[in-house]
Order: structure tokens, then sequence, then C-alpha cells
């Protein structure tokens, strides 16, 4: 599939040189030169607003003509919303009336209201036109930065002009600010929470289901202690029990994640894969884990600029993605003078896009040298050069050892719960752990869930 050209553009910001990133928007890709629509959308919305007025209200209350992208539609509307406001209901001889007007055939419209009954599926329909009038306005800005680029205008007229178009594209935050008796009213908490569970049982105990959604979670260890693993394994449990998920890599090639996933998903070494070399057992098992990996919703990208990342998360975040992972901070490129400020503004940044887009932002980082050395383990300060992510991040995880599991038995990986806002902190949970194939699960005694290849 051809890259869609807001990752084209995103990735010229960041001036990378190649990008895994997709930005899929339902049904309707955007063919050479037409930006995203979905003209089926659009024509469900005018069918459904003619056939019955709660679609009716459903469509004017959520819409307005300009993020139509066929004009005849946005005409449309424009005429049927006018009609509904001013009897509430859109009567056959008003439509032959006034379609004219607009330049418009009234029966034409009926004909299309005619063919089928679309108002039960107004919500869907905009939902879909109004996403994908969001990607249009996001490309937009994409494309208008990317020549200002080409133009050579300055790094940071370009940061302003990038700032200025994300609060203007951004919903306003006063729509939140609300009574305490109003949210009582609201019904927001009599809405069960869903937290986004990690895939590890034992885990998902401790912090009361899982991730909270919307919050940022970093998972910290040594060098080739886990934590790129753990990443990895959470990602892949989330899509295999249908999470929309996004894999964003900076220290890997993406294609190496890939070759990752098959391994960890079919017990398989990964230089197996690299080499080529693989008995029967390893081929059987490769060929079914192909068939599992195939269709699951986990896209793997490589975004490692900080103000294209942030929009990746929240475009992706916009589609349905409810977990997505950046391994590892270091790789990120931020504005700061020091290390120590890069780190606090790539925490923070990535805070703000979870907490917009509802997004689990899950985010690997380095821990120094001291905490590695330290015989009690890591705790929440020896985050390497960083002095506020702790404060920021929803929850920290510390992976300060692992065990020996003995011949044929996985390595024990120890998960130290040293952060965690919405639940218990200070708790520790293991972890079976098979280095060979970058494989993690839940923790059994002598576990004999698989063979240490």
């Amino acid at each position: 599939m051809s890259a869609d050209p807001f990752d084209q553009a995103a990735e010229r910001i960041a001036r990378e040189q190649e990008s895994a990133y997709r930005l899929e928007l339902g049904p309707t890709k955007a063919a050479d030169g037409v930006p995203l629509h979905d003209e089926h959308a659009e024509a469900g919305i005018i069918a459904g607003m003619i056939a019955a007025p709660e679609a009716a209200r459903v469509a004017v209350e959520s819409l307005s003509a300009s993020v139509f992208y066929v004009p005849r539609f946005g005409r449309a509307f424009a005429m049927l919303a006018q009609l509904w406001a001013e009897s509430g209901t859109i009567d056959a001889h008003a439509v032959l009336s006034e379609a004219p007007k607009h330049n418009l055939s009234g029966g034409e419209l009926l004909e299309l209201a005619a063919r089928g009954n679309q108002a039960p599926s107004i919500e869907r329909h905009v939902a879909v036109v109004k996403e994908l009038h969001e990607a249009r306005e996001v490309r937009g800005v994409a494309v208008k930065l990317v020549q200002a680029l080409d133009d050579g205008a300055c790094p940071d007229c370009i940061r302003l002009d990038l700032r200025r178009e994300i609060d203007r594209l951004a919903p306003t935050t006063a729509t939140n600010s609300r009574s305490v008796g109003e949210w009582l009213d609201s019904g927001e908490l009599d809405r069960r929470v869903s937290r986004l569970p990690t895939g590890f049982y034992e885990l998902d105990e401790q912090l009361h289901g899982g991730f909270m959604p919307g919050g940022l979670y970093i998972v910290a260890a040594d060098t080739s202690c886990g934590k790129s693993t753990f990443a990895l394994n959470a990602a892949r449990l989330a899509a295999l029990s249908g999470v929309r998920t996004w894999f964003n890599t900076l220290e890997d090639p993406a294609v190496q994640v890939v070759r990752k996933l098959l391994a960890a998903s079919a017990r398989v070494p990964v230089w197996r894969l690299e080499r080529l070399e693989f008995d029967q057992r390893s081929r059987d098992a490769i060929a079914d884990a192909r068939k599992v990996l195939h269709d699951l919703p986990l896209v793997v990208g490589e975004v490692a600029d900080l103000s294209a990342l942030c929009l990746a998360i929240e475009a992706h975040g916009r589609q349905g993605t409810r977990l997505a992972v950046v391994d590892q901070r270091s790789w990120v490129r931020a504005d700061g003078d020091t290390e120590f400020e890069r780190a606090a503004v790539t925490a923070r940044r990535l805070k703000e896009a979870a907490k917009a887009s509802g997004v689990v932002v899950l985010l690997c980082w380095q821990i120094n040298r001291s905490g590695a050395k330290a015989t009690t383990g890591p705790t929440l300060h020896d985050l390497r050069d960083s002095g506020t992510a702790e404060q920021d991040a929803d929850g920290v995880l510390l992976l300060p050892k692992f065990e020996n599991g003995g011949a044929g038995c996985p390595l024990t990986a120890f998960v130290n719960i040293a952060k965690h806002r919405h639940g218990p902190r200070d708790r520790e949970v293991k972890l079976s752990w098979w280095p060979d194939c970058q494989r993690m699960d839940g923790w059994t005694p002598h576990d004999v869930t698989g063979v240490r290849p």
C-alpha cells in the first residue's frame, strides 16, 4: 500500500528518510491528488436526513456544510438543515421546491433517499465524515508546513505556525468546564471506566484491570533487562485481544520489530528468522504464527520527531487506536538545550497527546548507571535524565532484575509497580521471559508452557 500523504508530510517535517507509519481512515483511501473522503457516507447523511426527522436532528447537531467534500452534498445539507430548523421535519414537497434555489435537483435527492433507509446508520456516517474532514485539515497543515520548509522558512517560524494550526484544529477546553452538579447530572459518572489490560494477568490484577485510558506509562530498565521485550509483548497481547495498537520503533527498524513479533508468536529464536534456518517444528510454528499475526490490528511505524509523534498519536486515536508504544525515549528528537530538558519535554508532550486522544502511551525509558548498580534495585529517581517524567506519568513500571529458571524453563522477570496514579504501588509481579524469542507471558511456577529454544 502506498504511503499516505499525511505520513509523507509528517516525515518531511521530521526530516526522516522513511516511515512505516500509516494513517488509515475508514474504507476510503486517498487516490493520487484526491483528498480522503467518503462519498457513500456523505450521501447517506443526506438520504437519512430526508427519511427521518431524528436522523436530521443528529446530523444538524453534529455537522456543518463545510465538512462535506462533495459540493452538492454540502449544499444539500445546508438546505435540509434550514428546512429542519423551520419545521422540525423535512417534507418531500419542500425539498422539490427549495432544491433549485441551491442549484440542486429535488428529484435526485428524493431518489437518493428512496434507494435505502440510511437513517439507522446516520451516527456512523456522521462520524466518518467528521473524521475525514479532520484528516483533510491536518493534511493541509502538514503540506503547508512542508512547503514552508522547502521555501527555507526559519524553524522557529514553522514551529509557531504549527502550534497556531494545532490550536485552531483542537476543540476548545472550555467545553469541559462544568460545575460539580453539572458533572453529576451529565451521566459521565454512571459509565463504567474500561481500563486497557496489559495482557499479563497478575500485573492487570495489581493495576486494577490495566492501564487507564489517556494515561502515560513508563516501563524502565537497564540495558538488555527486558523493557523493549515487555513493550513488544504488551502490544502483541493487546492486538490479540482486538485492541487497535500502534508500535513506534526508534531503536530497531520496523522490519526487525515484525521479525521479533513473529518470533515471539511462534516461540522461535530470532536468529533463526534472521538466518532462515528452520527445523520442521520451527517451520510449522512460523507458518501458524504468520496466520495469527497477519490480520491483527497492529501497525508498526518509525516517527522520531516529537511534534510529528504527538500528531501521529492523536491521528491514530481518532481512528480507534487505544495503545501506542514508543521504544524508546532517548531516540525521540525533542527541543531543549540539555538532555534533561529534552527528556522533560518528551514526557510532558506525550502525556498531553495521550490525554487529548484517550490513547494509552507506553514509553520505554533507560535507567541511569547508579540505579542499575544499586543493590536494592532502581527507584523512580533513577530514570535517566529525568526530573519530571515520573511526575507526569500515570504509572512507572521498573524491571529491576531477572532470574534463571533452570534448564528448559524461561527466565523470571520481575516488574515493580513504582508508581500508579490510579491504584496501588510498590507491588512486584513476575513474568516468564524467553529472551531468545523475545517473548514474555504471565508467570507460572516451574513454567512448562513452552520449551525455551
